[in-house]
């Protein structure tokens, strides 16, 4: 008995599948649709690809905006919630003028706004001010004293400067800190890169690294004892 005429007796019977018989008569045909549904299978996933390279522009170029509009910023830390009072943008250029006056040549800065950060106030400890210069060149003046003065305190608080980073770059250096801690506990000079690159100087050579992995092999090879 042929192929078809098997095909046909099998089909008559009840229960039996007659798309797979169909299959089993006309190969060809299976073939062709089996050939198709991989191609749209294919057209599929190059598709996904475009999307996905597309989504990855849009959030570099989405998180190259935050950074942007953060670089006029600068965080301050330790300083006792209400302690600004109602005008906190006059209270902390009166803040750094007192505080940083070397650096403003003994100016008052002008300041376009501050606020705490928009969380909810803690039960302990005070959340980071957030200030923004109205010029570049003042918040850069600032910060590099502040790396230079590290005991700074203000009525009888410490406090300290830092960049206002977005999450995302705050989450990327994080990374380095604990090779940053065995940095610092053999005494080894290193500092931050912007965005988020680790420059490390060891025995005259300086080293710079993208990722913390490479650093921590670093350290492992050639620093640790």
């Amino acid at each position: 008995m042929g192929a078809v005429a098997w095909g046909t007796h099998l089909a008559e019977h009840p229960g039996v599948d007659k798309g797979q018989v169909h299959e089993y008569i006309h190969p060809e045909t299976a073939l062709s649709t089996h050939s198709d549904n991989i191609t749209s299978l294919d057209q599929d996933v190059v598709e996904l690809c475009s999307i996905t390279e597309e989504n990855g522009a849009l959030q570099a170029a989405v998180e190259d905006l935050v950074s942007r509009s953060k670089c006029q910023n600068l965080r301050v830390i330790g300083l006792p919630e209400d302690i600004e009072g109602n005008n906190p943008r006059q209270f902390m250029a009166d803040l750094f003028k007192e505080v940083a006056a070397e650096a403003l040549w003994n100016s008052t800065p002008e300041l376009d706004r501050a606020h705490r950060r928009l969380r909810s106030k803690p039960r302990q400890g005070s959340r980071p001010v957030i200030v923004r210069f109205h010029r570049y060149i003042d918040k850069e003046r600032v910060l590099l004293w502040a790396k230079e003065h590290r005991n700074m305190t203000y009525r009888g608080h410490n406090i300290k400067f830092y960049e206002d980073f977005s999450a995302a770059v705050a989450k990327r250096r994080a990374a380095f800190n604990q090779v940053k801690s065995l940095l610092f506990k053999k005494g080894i000079r290193f500092g931050m890169i912007y965005p988020a690159r680790l420059r490390v100087t060891f025995n005259g050579m300086t080293h710079i690294f993208d990722c913390p992995e490479q650093a921590e092999l670093f350290y492992d090879e050639r620093i640790c004892d």
